[in-house]
């Protein structure tokens, strides 16, 4: 995603660079755009990050970030849900983010996380991570992984019947 952001302002001179689909790929182009001195309008990537302590003036968003997702996922959680939950959140900067994100706020409202797993970008089997998240004192479970990991890990949640043991909090998105 770097070389092509590259090759559209280097070869094919454009104004400005509109897109972003994960928060890792919008922190290469931001930092690129920022020493290019070309605005970045990101529309898909939400970790807040890419606007918070990485900002720079040439870097915008249209979405809403990590931190603002979580907020009232959070509150529901901990009104309808319990206060302990197990996190399972991709390896990559969404998915810490997103997770950090959710376990901040829920520990300001008297959660307490029992449990945290971090899955390697492409796996395939979560057969480990639900076993550790099952054998936890959970109430709940935050699932923050996208893509086909998100659906991978949806029907084994399901298959190994965690999902009738406590409650799932998902985002199945970016497919």
């Amino acid at each position: 995603a770097l070389m092509k952001a590259k090759e559209l302002v280097e070869n094919e001179n454009v104004d400005a660079l509109i897109g972003c689909t994960s928060t890792s790929i919008g922190k290469a182009i931001s930092n690129y755009a920022k020493q290019q001195e070309i605005p970045l309008v990101i529309a898909i990537a939400c970790g807040e990050t890419l606007t918070g302590e990485n900002c720079n003036k040439f870097t915008f968003r249209t979405i809403s970030h990590t931190y603002q997702n979580m907020k009232p996922q959070v509150e529901f959680a901990m009104e309808n849900l319990g206060t302990k939950f197990a996190t399972m959140g991709a390896d990559y900067s969404y998915g810490r983010e997103s997770v950090n994100a959710f376990v901040e706020q829920a520990e300001a409202m008297g959660g307490e996380v029992v449990e945290q797993v971090w899955p390697k970008l492409g796996t395939t089997d979560f057969s480990t991570y639900i076993q550790k998240i099952a054998s936890s004192e959970a109430d709940f479970l935050v699932n923050r992984l996208t893509g086909t990991g998100a659906h991978k890990a949806a029907k084994q949640i399901n298959s190994f019947g965690l999902d009738d043991q406590m409650d799932v909090m998902t985002n199945i998105q970016h497919t």
